[in-house]
């Protein structure tokens, strides 16, 4: 098996991963997505800003604009291409941050290096329609400054908890379900 490097390609030995378990599998993948993501940045992110100045600059005329070309041609959401490029723009003193006093839903969890009593953010996504999205924020947004973030995101980890430990194990599986036990409290952060 072959594997595609920046730049290079390298032989792998498939049964070489075969022995690592669960956990050692995600954390390497993890790793290797940190060390990739961030060297494709550095090199895509000013051709993303300039690709979307001239496609911004033509005009989408042929439906070809600089979101539709990302989704036919990139391996990245449109997204990323569009924060890689400002935050890059940014820091090259071609666009100018973000002036509202709003921040961002990302800028917000990165901007939080609150120790929560030794409580970890965990992030995670939720598939949802538009109208589940509204739902749900406006209620997350509710139940915070109803109860407090603490107690909300602990009532969201304990419906998920409970929940998973009360399902059957699925028909067609022949193994057993495992424990979601955690060893100490996690929290939910938006």
């Amino acid at each position: 098996m072959l594997a595609q490097g920046i730049g290079k390609t390298t032989s792998v030995a498939t049964n070489h991963f075969s022995g690592l378990s669960l956990g050692e599998l995600q954390s390497r993948l993890k790793q290797c997505w940190l060390r990739f993501e961030r060297a494709v940045k550095d090199e895509m992110a000013p051709l993303l800003y300039y690709l979307r100045k001239e496609l911004k600059k033509q005009g989408s005329h042929s439906g070809e604009g600089f979101c539709n070309w990302i989704d036919k041609n990139l391996g990245i959401s449109r997204k990323t291409a569009n924060r890689w490029a400002d935050e890059w723009a940014i820091a090259h003193n071609l666009k100018k941050p973000h002036t509202s006093g709003q921040m961002t839903k990302r800028d917000e969890s990165r901007s939080d290096p609150v120790d929560h009593n030794g409580a970890s953010p965990v992030s995670f996504q939720l598939l949802l329609d538009d109208e589940q999205e509204t739902k749900f924020l406006a209620a997350w947004d509710n139940l915070k400054a109803a109860i407090g973030e603490d107690k909300a995101s602990q009532l969201v980890f304990n419906a998920v908890i409970n929940r998973a430990e009360h399902e059957e194990r699925p028909v067609n599986s022949k193994k057993p379900v495992r424990s979601v036990g955690t060893k100490r409290r996690r929290r939910m952060v938006n």
